[in-house]
């Protein structure tokens, strides 16, 4: 068994072979962290549940609406004050024109 080891770390001169050595070491890292992201990713997906979804789908939403409301309430107020100045500027006395 010793010598077995001995043969993949030491070259066949009996030269320190440190390529073979490091060689796995790094394969040995890739498997490592694989491993672990493969069993983050597979602890995060055994917390989701439906009731975890549909509550990130509700805020989604929510966040959307929100937005919508914002843009076309800016869009109004906008119509609004075009539509003021209008007024005002057809207004003789530059009084408001009463509804």
């Amino acid at each position: 068994m010793e010598q077995h080891l001995n043969n993949h770390v030491m070259g066949p001169t009996g030269v320190h072979n440190m390529s073979a050595y490091s060689d796995r070491f790094k394969m040995s890292d890739k498997t490592t962290a694989t491993n672990y992201t493969a069993s983050g990713l597979t602890a995060l997906w055994g917390m989701v549940n439906i009731d975890h979804l549909v509550a990130v789908i509700g805020i989604i939403i929510a966040i959307a609406t929100f937005g919508v409301n914002v843009y076309f309430k800016r869009k109004e107020d906008r119509r609004q004050e075009e539509l003021h100045a209008k007024l005002m500027e057809a207004s003789p006395n530059n009084e408001c024109i009463p509804k």
